[in-house]
């Protein structure tokens, strides 16, 4: 079976929520489904969005955890 990754790079601002990209990837995933392929879609907003709560985590210095030699 042949695959197709989708990737949806819209951002959405004020002017621009992103309805006619999201009709177009809609739109594609559809058609290219109903052909019989493995369709697998990402959106770039939502997807960095779950990343937010890891922004602020603190991480160890590298090195000194995993037993390298820290510069």
């Amino acid at each position: 079976m042949a695959k197709v990754h989708s990737i949806n790079g819209h951002q959405p601002y004020p002017f621009a929520q992103g309805r006619l990209n999201d009709a177009f990837a809609l739109r594609a995933h559809e058609r290219l489904a109903g052909k019989g392929y493995a369709v697998r879609v990402t959106e770039v907003a939502a997807d960095f969005a779950r990343f937010d709560a890891h922004l602020d985590a603190q991480f160890p210095p590298v090195g000194k955890e995993v037993g390298h030699v820290a510069a």
